[in-house]
């Protein structure tokens, strides 16, 4: 902002920026809601189908419930572009604390466009498996069920890197602009350790490691949707609170 600026206009200039990154932060609810819109209610899909299921088992949930399930993904898809929104405005307040090496704010963009991209590709995967469920052999329909779910739950090293970027950021930061409060650092952290134990369904085809267990499905899940809404009220409250 130019020092030269009348008092008025550098208000405006503020209550501009601070509209945005506000807009931007409530991106990042806004895609949770739809999200489980479309992944809960329309699609149906939480739980995952048991790993144990038949092909023909698996057929018959695409088959039975075919329109809202691809209303439900085409939600999904459409949501996903909250997780940059609301990406984009951390890693443009982490850049503020930066100087000449802005390498946790490149590396939260990194991970966000990676993370992005394999969150789309999986409901990609999903829409496949429900473009002609009748006329395919159901293995395939099993087949393409069972991919969706592991890109949805172990491809979890971006979004890994993405929480533990942010976390350090914040614990890490001794300039003069804040992130978000450093409990917001700590809980990234724990949000992180808990989206690990996803890469377990690659052993197990029962119980709390499968893709609809416990460990491998429910802790992943929460962990990272609970990251985002938990930051989100966080940073609302920088933002607001900032001069």
């Amino acid at each position: 902002m130019n020092d030269t600026a009348s008092p008025a206009a550098s208000a405006a200039y503020l209550k501009t920026m601070r509209f945005r990154q506000l807009l931007f932060t409530w991106s990042g609810p806004a895609f949770v809601v739809v999200f489980f819109i479309g992944l809960i209610l329309f699609m149906g899909f939480v739980p995952p189908q048991s790993p144990l299921s038949s092909g023909q088992q698996i057929a018959d949930v695409y088959i039975d419930n075919l329109t809202n399930i691809r209303i439900g993904i085409v939600l999904c898809c459409l949501s996903a572009s909250g997780m940059m929104t609301w990406g984009a405005v951390i890693a443009a307040r982490t850049k503020r604390t930066e100087r000449e090496f802005p390498v946790y704010t490149y590396t939260q963009i990194a991970s966000m466009g990676v993370g992005v991209m394999v969150g789309v590709f999986c409901f990609v995967i999903f829409a496949i498996a429900a473009f002609r469920p009748d006329e395919i052999a159901p293995d395939i329909t099993r087949m393409l069920n069972d991919l969706g779910w592991f890109l949805f739950l172990f491809d979890v090293g971006p979004f890994i890197v993405w929480m533990i970027a942010v976390g350090l950021a914040i614990l890490t930061n001794e300039s003069d602009h804040s992130i978000m409060p450093r409990w917001a650092g700590y809980f990234s952290l724990w949000c992180a350790a808990g989206e690990a134990p996803a890469v377990l369904i690659l052993f197990f085809k029962d119980g709390p490691f499968a893709f609809n267990g416990l460990i491998g499905f429910w802790l992943p899940l929460i962990a990272f949707f609970a990251w985002i809404v938990v930051l989100s009220f966080a940073m609302h409250k920088q933002i607001t609170a900032t001069k």
